[in-house]
């Protein structure tokens, strides 16, 4: 346990639950200046020792997808990562999570915003949240950004009130140039 966190991990993970947990602090750290958030409770960080046994994991009854780093879950206010064996990944998908957590403090704090957000007419936009979830990550790719550069090149980029959720990776892109360049006109 750290001051906000309970990290669980598989006999064997104990240094990469102690990495694990110095992430989560300064992630944590950092968004709660940058919000004017704080979460009551320790958050639970689940750590899984790779993406096989992540896939097999019951917290959530969906199925996992390949492509899933991680996931946040509204209810309980936990987070659940596997290691692919990069700890900057790791280090990327901790932050990306955590943001999420203080996003559901912010929207769905009280059980009528909960409630509100499940109306497509309440919910926050995909765009806000994974784009917001991937920039205070502070996660740099130059893939990320040859793809947008792409986008703005061939005049392929979609107005971000037509952005849809099912757009995938476009979403997340988007959403994170939005407040990088926010951040670059106003400050963060």
């Amino acid at each position: 346990e750290t001051e906000h966190f309970r990290i669980l991990f598989y006999p064997g993970a104990e240094g990469l639950a102690e990495f694990a947990a110095k992430s989560a602090e300064e992630y944590y750290a950092q968004t709660s200046k940058d919000l004017g958030v704080d979460i009551e409770g320790r958050i639970p960080l689940i750590v899984y020792l790779s993406p096989g046994q992540f896939s097999e994991t019951n917290v959530i009854l969906d199925v996992i997808g390949e492509g899933v780093g991680g996931f946040s879950e509204l209810i309980k206010n936990r987070i659940v990562i596997p290691f692919d064996g990069s700890y900057d990944d790791l280090h990327h998908v901790i932050g990306h999570e955590l943001t999420h957590i203080f996003e559901f403090q912010m929207y769905y704090r009280s059980r009528l915003a909960s409630l509100l957000g499940a109306i497509d007419e309440f919910s926050v936009p995909l765009w806000v949240t994974e784009g917001f979830a991937e920039f205070q990550s502070g996660w740099v790719n130059i893939s990320s950004d040859d793809f947008m550069r792409d986008l703005v090149i061939n005049n392929r980029l979609v107005p971000l009130q037509d952005l849809s959720d099912g757009m995938g990776y476009l979403v997340y892109r988007e959403g994170e140039s939005f407040f990088r360049y926010v951040e670059e006109k106003y400050g963060r």
